[in-house]
């Protein structure tokens, strides 16, 4: 009995067996202003500082790694324990990963240039018009399932803002955050592009490979939760002042 005891104890301190032991995840995101980037070789940004406080709740010392989106994405969708945010939870997604957040809530919509005088009046309307949108993201995903052919895909977000703004293409398909985000390192005068239509909200979550347990998705769900109740999640989101992007619900 005495030696039980013993093994017990020593499986405890190595964090074997115990109730308390975590799941060290490979936590991957992409350079994606507002919510996740880069500055100065460092991972920043409202969704970037939630994930790291859920991770310092759970004891886990894994860093959030950045990837080009689809990149990380692919590892997210192939390899068990791994993560990738923010992700837009969208029907197409709902059963190919597993699900944490919402981390925050966000309007897309259809920039034009101010000077093109350009009106949509519809998704359809908007067929007609060549596209800029991010490769492999859930913009293009949506596009494409609507019936859009003319679109102009970019590893980057930046790069479709850069070709909205010189006439490379007639709208470009964002939410309405990231012009904003990236004003200042592009350069470009916010003020001449335009709202022409908003298509719909989205939330974005925390998306985890379907091979991850449920328990560890209990863990961090129940992180997540712990920190919206106490006020932690709104305060990192007015640090950044974008308390609009605060998710209203799950």
């Amino acid at each position: 009995m005495k030696k039980l005891v013993i093994i017990l104890a020593l499986l405890m301190v190595l964090g074997v067996g115990s109730a308390f032991a975590q799941t060290e995840i490979i936590m991957l995101t992409e350079d994606f202003p507002p919510l996740n980037y880069v500055e100065k070789q460092a991972p920043i940004g409202p969704s970037v500082e939630i994930v790291q406080a859920i991770k310092t709740k759970l004891g886990l010392k894994t860093k959030v790694k950045v990837l080009p989106w689809k990149r990380a994405y692919n590892k997210a969708l192939n390899e068990k324990d791994t993560c990738v945010f923010s992700t837009t939870r969208t029907e197409k997604r709902e059963k190919i990963f597993k699900w944490v957040g919402p981390l925050a809530e966000k309007r897309y919509v259809f920039y034009a240039a101010k000077s093109s005088h350009l009106k949509v009046a519809s998704l359809e309307d908007a067929k007609k018009y060549k596209i800029g949108v991010q490769m492999g993201g859930v913009s293009e995903e949506f596009l494409k399932s609507k019936g859009f052919s003319k679109l102009d895909t970019a590893a980057t977000p930046e790069k479709s803002m850069k070709k909205l703004n010189v006439g490379r293409v007639d709208l470009w398909y964002t939410s309405t955050t990231t012009p904003i985000a990236l004003a200042k390192k592009t350069g470009i005068d916010l003020a001449d592009f335009e709202e022409v239509f908003v298509v719909k909200k989205s939330l974005l979550y925390i998306a985890f490979n379907v091979g991850t347990s449920d328990e560890v998705i209990k863990q961090w769900q129940d992180a997540y939760d712990e920190l919206s109740k106490s006020g932690t999640i709104k305060a990192i989101f007015d640090k950044y002042k974008l308390g609009a992007l605060v998710p209203s619900s799950k």
